[in-house]
């Protein structure tokens, strides 16, 4: 649901707005200084993190309204990567081992989170987050612009929040990068 669409009663207050903002800048900078033990930190233990592969399609006739929805499989169908907190775990360590071939030498990155949209989820400490993100990362003379989207369902635990579920959909195909990157 974009911002456009959300009604009065699903918005959140400007504080709880700034709250969120300011978690996801802090999570992505964490992500930036290859923190990544700390960003697990930030992660539910029920955490849901799903990358959807999305397919070019043609048209189907005059009428088509060029759903996104129509580019993406379905929950049941493959999805480039549907991770739990243990196989997040286990992708963190190998790339804290330096066995991860496709990140030694790491990658210098820069985290963009923008269009933040916040609202009440299903109950008083449940957020949904919309917003976009643009992430550029260079190593050895490649240089490579990652952009899209993310659907996030926060929790707040105390004074601060953990992230439940991530949906990315990336403003490409899927396939581009040669390896599935945090975002």
């Amino acid at each position: 649901m974009s911002a456009m669409s959300s009604s009065p009663s699903e918005q959140v207050e400007l504080e709880e707005h700034f709250e969120i903002a300011r978690f996801l800048i802090r999570e992505a900078q964490l992500l930036d200084d290859r923190r990544y033990s700390d960003w697990l930190s930030l992660l539910a233990d029920d955490v849901e993190y799903v990358v959807p592969i999305r397919r070019v399609r043609q048209a189907e006739g005059v009428d088509d309204d060029w759903d996104v929805s129509k580019e993406l499989g379905s929950e049941r169908d493959l999805q480039m990567t549907m991770s739990r907190l243990p196989e997040l775990k286990l992708r963190v360590g190998r790339l804290l081992s330096g066995k991860a071939h496709t990140e030694n030498p790491p990658w210098f990155t820069q985290r963009l989170i923008s269009n933040i949209d916040v609202r009440h989820g299903s109950a008083p400490d449940r957020f949904e987050v919309d917003s976009k993100f643009l992430l550029n990362r260079f190593k050895a003379g490649r240089e490579q612009t990652i952009v899209g989207s993310r659907k996030d369902r926060l929790r707040r635990i105390g004074g601060s929040f953990e992230i439940n579920r991530r949906w990315v959909l990336y403003n490409a195909d899927s396939y581009r990068w040669g390896s599935y990157v945090l975002i």
